[in-house]
C-alpha cells in the first residue's frame, strides 16, 4: 500500500545538489559505522560492484580497490562531479536509482546502497523499482548490502568530544534538543506505529525519508525474490535497543527466484507485540542506561 502520493519534482534530489551538501559530503571519505565489518565479511575480492548513491565518492574508496569492476553511480549531478574530483581513476555516472534500464542484466555480484540511500527514493514506486532493478543486476548468489533508517528511533546518545565537564554537558544538552525533536515529530507517525512510512527531518534543511522496521524490509525484499542474511544495527557489535538505532544494516542475497505475491500487511500482525514492548520499556527507564556513551 502506497505511504505517500508522488510528487510532480524528487523531493529530495535538490538538497543533494546543494552546493554546501555537496561540500559536507566532498569531506567525508571511507566506511562509516559497521561498513568496513560488512565489506570486509560479505564482499569477495575481484568482484563487480555497483556503488550506487555514491555521493562524493565516500564508499568509492574502500569498494573500488577490492572490485574487479567498479562502477558508483548518483542522480545528483554535482555529487558525480565531485567523486571524479576525488576519484578520477574511478568510473562514476549520473543515474537514479530509481531506473537502472540502461545496465544490463545480471553484471554484478555486489550492490552496495550506503547510507539509507534507499530511503531518500520517494515514493513509494521508485523504492521498490530500485529494488526490482538491483534483483534484476545482480548474478546467482549476488549480494545487496544497504542500510534502511528505523521507524522506531525515538532517542539518541549523547556524543562526548572529551572527556570534560562542558563537552559533557555540551552533549547532553544536545542529546536532550535531538531527543525531544525526535519525539515530537516522530511518536504520533503513521510511521512509528506501523513500522513503515515516510517522516520529514531537518538534516540538510529538510528531507523526506522512508523508514521501515526489520520485518517489513525483510517483507518487501522477499516479495521480489530476495533471500534475506543478515542484519545489524548501526554500531554493530554493540547492542542497541530498537528505540537507540537510528538505523539498520542489511544484507541480501539474489537466488534469482521468482517474486512472491503476498497478501496482507505483516506489520500489522505484530503491532500490539511492539507496543507492549514499548510500555514496558518506557516503565522501565533504567533498563537501558549501559552503554549510554559512545
Amino acid at each position: 500500500m502506497p505511504t505517500e502520493a508522488p510528487t510532480p519534482v524528487d523531493i529530495n534530489l535538490q538538497r543533494f545538489r546543494d552546493i554546501s551538501v555537496v561540500a559536507d559530503y566532498a569531506n567525508t571519505i571511507g566506511p562509516r559505522d559497521c561498513e568496513a565489518f560488512l565489506f570486509a565479511t560479505y564482499i569477495a575480492p575481484d568482484s563487480d560492484i555497483l556503488d550506487i548513491g555514491v555521493g562524493a565518492g565516500r564508499t568509492a574508496a574502500v569498494l573500488a580497490p577490492l572490485a574487479r569492476n567498479y562502477l558508483g553511480i548518483d542522480y545528483s549531478e554535482e555529487m558525480i562531479e565531485a567523486a571524479r574530483r576525488n576519484f578520477p581513476e574511478y568510473q562514476f555516472a549520473v543515474m537514479d536509482a530509481a531506473d537502472m534500464s540502461s545496465l544490463v542484466s545480471e553484471s554484478f555480484d555486489v550492490i552496495v546502497f550506503s547510507f539509507n540511500g534507499l530511503s531518500f527514493l520517494h515514493p513509494d514506486t521508485k523504492r521498490l523499482s530500485c529494488i526490482r532493478d538491483c534483483h534484476r543486476l545482480l548474478r546467482q548468489e549476488g549480494l545487496f548490502i544497504f542500510s534502511m533508517y528505523n521507524p522506531y528511533s525515538l532517542f539518541v546518545r549523547p556524543t562526548r568530544t572529551s572527556r570534560s565537564f562542558v563537552a559533557t554537558v555540551k552533549a547532553l544538552s544536545l542529546a536532550l534538543q535531538d531527543n525531544a525533536d525526535r519525539l515530537f515529530h516522530r511518536l504520533l507517525t503513521r510511521a512509528f506505529w506501523l513500522g513503515h512510512g515516510y517522516v520529514r527531518t531537518s538534516a540538510h534543511s529538510g528531507l523526506t525519508i522512508f523508514t521501515a522496521s526489520v520485518s517489513f524490509v525483510r517483507t518487501e525484499l522477499d516479495a521480489v525474490g530476495f533471500n534475506f542474511v543478515a542484519d545489524y544495527v548501526e554500531h554493530h557489535p554493540h547492542r542497541m535497543s530498537r528505540f537507540l538505532t537510528r538505523w539498520n544494516y542489511y544484507v541480501f542475497r539474489n537466488l534469482n527466484s521468482q517474486p512472491r505475491n503476498r497478501q496482507g500487511n505483516p506489520s500489522l500482525t505484530v503491532f500490539p507485540a511492539k507496543l507492549c514492548s514499548f510500555i514496558l520499556r518506557a516503565a522501565n527507564p533504567m533498563h537501558r542506561l549501559q552503554r549510554i556513551w559512545r
